[in-house]
């Protein structure tokens, strides 16, 4: 997961929140502005909204990923390690904390869709880490099979196979 300890992930989270939100808060809102604004001062337009709106939405994109970290550390440290449903769990956490104010059951509902929304991000990271390590796992069988190929047609020996030898092996020993 994360490689940076708990408590300094908070902070490292809040930073990265709050520049991502305002990078993308500052693409949004100049094309919102310029769009938006008289023909001759869009430029300006889209400077003017920038400067406004940008770091709200810089500061609600830090306040998401704050809670979010707090919640992931805190579930992390009570349950001794840390996996998918933490961050699963994090997501809900945060749903529902930012979204209380519509009352119990608008946070119950954010909630559940934070745990989805994060469940999904999870179960994609998940099956792109176990397609790598497959795909890396058959490229290493093939150079293993490729060098064996390579040193009979050099040699002119023929090699047994690694995976029957060991079975050979076992057997033999069993016998004895």
């Amino acid at each position: 997961m994360n490689q940076i300890p708990c408590p300094a992930r908070i902070w490292s989270d809040l930073g990265d929140g709050f520049a991502t939100g305002c990078v993308l808060g500052s693409i949004w809102y100049f094309g919102k502005g310029a769009y938006n604004s008289v023909r001759r001062e869009r430029f300006k337009g889209g400077i003017h909204l920038v400067r406004n709106r940008a770091p709200v939405l810089g500061g609600s994109f830090a306040m998401w990923a704050c809670i979010f970290s707090i919640s992931s550390c805190t579930l992390a440290h009570f349950r001794g390690h840390e996996d998918a449903f933490n961050s699963i769990a994090s997501g809900f956490i945060t749903g529902f904390v930012l979204s209380f104010r519509n009352g119990l059951r608008g946070g119950i509902r954010n909630g559940i869709f934070g745990a989805v929304f994060l469940g999904i991000i999870e179960g994609m990271v998940i099956f792109m880490n176990q397609y790598q390590k497959r795909e890396e796992l058959k490229g290493k069988i093939a150079e293993t099979d490729n060098y064996r190929r390579e040193i009979e047609r050099s040699y002119g020996i023929k090699s047994v196979n690694p995976r029957k030898a060991e079975k050979v092996s076992v057997d033999k020993a069993n016998r004895l």
